[in-house]
């Protein structure tokens, strides 16, 4: 789908439908998140473990090099990976949630830059819980309790 199209299906939609693609895009963000996270921790499992179990500080630095250029190269291919997958929509999806809740302030004086550039997974949890909070808040509007008419106004 074309930029101008995903905009125009997320600014068009009513709020349950914009409640629903949020949330699904914060199923998957967090989807992403566990995915780099395990990423991680099976790096740091083996790298880190051998390193520890170096005989000498030449075998060290060795070992210490790869580590730190595994953990570099998984930081790069998720952020990558963010602003491929998620960026985009990731905004989008904040500004018109904003727009359909004026009221709205978000906790934390970064979490707009934490959509443009989330450095780690800090970052990328603000993003998934802020759209998540808005999307919530919304369903909450959307649903609220309808006064019931006056008795007698049949």
């Amino acid at each position: 789908m074309k930029y101008d199209e995903k905009v125009l299906a997320v600014v068009d939609s009513t709020e349950s439908q914009l409640v629903d693609r949020t949330l699904e895009f914060v199923g998957n963000l967090r989807e992403f998140i566990e995915r780099h996270r395990r990423q991680d921790q099976m790096i740091q499992e083996s790298d880190w473990v051998e390193m520890t179990q170096a005989k000498d500080e030449p075998e060290k630095n060795r070992l210490w090099h790869k580590f730190t250029g595994s953990m570099s190269r998984q930081a790069n291919e998720r952020n990558a990976e963010y602003e491929r997958r998620f960026r985009v929509d990731a905004i989008m999806l904040r500004d018109e949630l904003r727009s359909r809740l004026p009221d709205y302030i978000p906790n934390g004086s970064h979490t707009d830059q934490m959509y443009e550039h989330p450095t780690n997974y800090f970052g990328f949890n603000d993003v998934a819980d802020d759209l998540e909070h808005m999307a919530k808040l919304l369903k909450t509007d959307d649903y609220r309790v309808q006064p019931t008419p006056a008795r007698g106004s049949d």
